[in-house]
């Protein structure tokens, strides 16, 4: 998917998914700054076609976020998606009206993480972090269809992340995929999304140890899809078996299946 098709534009794009479940219905649109570049989208993945909304704005991405899912949480900087499932589709009935998802995607730098930290381009970081984004949320939203109930927070980030990269770059780089994470390239924590994952905060080094050692069995898995760093030529299909296969190992690792 070389870019977002739009089933909406404009104002119609928050309109539409307002409409279209019954958890949004009563949301108050009037503080949405809006933009002709916000997009209402479909993305489809190896289990189902997911809708997704795209906000041209960081204030319009922060307070839907806050008004559907924080609540009386501060939106982390460090987050640019998310993905919302078990929404009622007031368009459908019986069990299937309550099985959808949507992604939500907002402009900006994947992770808060600066072009330069990156060694980009700023506008071809931004484009990259969109990419990112997608995929991410896609490879979550595979992975609760394929493996219901079943969750291990910091993992599920990581191998995330490693589907996002492999879509926007082609390859897995690890360096970026703990830099993303807020651990810097002598594996010292600098602060970042990692912390958004996890109520521990004083047992950090933990969760930092962890993240070593599952993005290096990332990085070994990533290099058998023989992709090339120039051409993010991987298909979704490749992408999202590689996705359920290394979920399925490490919920198998951890007992849960």
């Amino acid at each position: 998917m070389n870019e977002l098709d739009a089933v909406a534009g404009g104002s119609a794009a928050l309109q539409t998914i307002i409409g279209k479940y019954s958890q949004l219905s009563s949301l108050d649109t009037s503080a949405f700054v809006g933009s002709g570049r916000d997009k209402l989208f479909e993305m489809r993945t190896s289990e189902c076609a997911v809708l997704g909304i795209y906000f041209e704005n960081r204030a319009d991405f922060e307070l839907f976020i806050k008004l559907t899912v924080y609540k009386d949480k501060l939106v982390p900087k460090s987050m640019g998606a998310c993905s919302i499932s078990g929404l009622v589709n007031q368009q459908k009935s019986g069990a299937a009206a309550s099985k959808e998802s949507l992604i939500v995607l907002s402009r900006g730098e994947y992770s808060a993480v600066p072009a330069e930290a990156v060694g980009l381009e700023k506008d071809e970081w931004i484009e990259k972090s969109l990419r990112i984004r997608l995929y991410h949320e896609s490879a979550h939203i595979v992975c609760r269809a394929r493996f219901p109930g079943q969750k291990l927070p910091v993992w599920d980030e990581l191998l995330a992340d490693c589907v996002g990269l492999l879509a926007a770059f082609g390859a897995y780089n690890r360096s970026l995929a703990l830099r993303l994470l807020g651990i810097d390239k002598d594996g010292a924590y600098i602060g970042g999304r990692l912390e958004n994952y996890f109520d521990d905060k004083e047992n950090i080094g933990r969760y930092v140890s962890f993240a070593l050692q599952k993005t290096q069995l990332l990085q070994e898995a990533a290099r058998e899809l023989n992709a090339s760093p120039k051409s993010a030529a991987i298909s979704d299909g490749v992408l999202f078996d590689f996705c359920v296969r290394m979920q399925e190992a490490a919920l198998a690792e951890e007992g849960c299946l």
